[in-house]
């Protein structure tokens, strides 16, 4: 699935961007990037005592 479909998605969706009328591949883009970052990260504090 493309960013730019998920953003259609969104948008047909009851979900509303925190800013705007309508999603943006690009803000969904930067949504997913930032939030494989953080679990990579969290995953990599929290690796069970290694």
């Amino acid at each position: 699935m493309s960013y730019r479909e998920i953003a259609a998605a969104l948008d047909t969706e009851v979900l509303r961007p925190k800013r705007g009328e309508r999603w943006h591949p690009e803000t969904v883009r930067r949504m997913l990037a930032n939030t494989a970052r953080f679990s990579y990260s969290y995953g990599r504090r929290t690796g069970g005592g290694e």
